[in-house]
């Protein structure tokens, strides 16, 4: 993400340093006698090639962080306007497409700023469900931010759900979802306590705890349940510091 930012901003001073020297047709033929029409045709090839450089990371991104992943369709139209202006080589097209790089550069910065001003961060998980994971984590803290709170518990239990799924699997062998795709966390925990997968006390009553909570969010009750800020933060700690214990890379 830091490197696409970079070569924005690379892309914005060269496409101002081509306005300043008022170069715009795209057909014009340039004397190699005369610096600075050569300085101009130089400029124009350093366009493009930088244009190419955003185009092929964007078609195969170096960077898998989920914020960025989620909205690389948005980025990659974004750009597609930019390239368009850009290559009408006039100055009004040129002009409009500062503005848009600039738009995309604040976009980029946004998502780098999310991700450093949040307290929550997924732990490392086995590589067959590190997308689901990481794709549940990612809107639970969307929830959460947004003060969705029984939104957040539900997607706790899920995270867990996902997480005992694997470890059941990685010690019986037997795949769950196989034959019950729609069994819940609780009748995962019933599961494991049949194959006589034990977790130590405080682990037991920390899932025992996120599932109640994620009953108690997801099924109609008398009393609508309410959690607080502070009650739903302690769940995400808690899930997450679950699936530390259970999966110690």
């Amino acid at each position: 993400m830091k490197a696409l930012k970079t070569d924005l901003e690379d892309l914005e001073r060269s496409v101002t340093l081509i306005l300043k020297k008022k170069m715009f047709s795209p057909d014009k033929k340039y004397d190699t006698f005369n610096y600075e029409e050569k300085q101009k045709g130089y400029l124009k090839k350093e366009v493009e090639l930088k244009i190419n450089k955003i185009s092929n990371f964007l078609l195969k991104p170096e960077t898998k962080e989920m914020p960025f992943l989620q909205i690389l369709p948005e980025l990659k139209k974004d750009f597609d306007e930019i390239k368009k202006e850009v290559n009408k080589f006039n100055e009004i097209s040129l002009e409009g497409s500062i503005d848009k790089i600039g738009a995309l550069i604040e976009k980029i910065s946004q998502i780098k700023e999310t991700k450093e001003k949040r307290e929550f961060f997924l732990p490392q998980v086995p590589k067959e469900i590190k997308q689901e994971a990481q794709a549940n984590f990612e809107e639970l803290m969307i929830c959460f931010d947004n003060h969705c709170f029984r939104s957040s518990l539900i997607l706790c239990g899920k995270i867990l759900e996902i997480a005992l799924h694997r470890k059941y699997f990685e010690i019986t062998g037997k795949d769950l979802l196989e034959k019950s795709p729609d069994i819940g966390l609780g009748n995962v925990l019933a599961k494991m306590r049949e194959s006589n997968i034990e977790f130590d006390p405080g682990l037991a009553q920390q899932i025992h705890l996120i599932n109640q909570l994620r009953v108690f969010s997801v099924h109609k009750k008398s009393q609508v349940f309410s959690p607080s800020k502070e009650q739903t933060k302690a769940t995400i700690l808690y899930t997450l510091d679950i699936l530390n214990k259970l999966f110690k890379l």
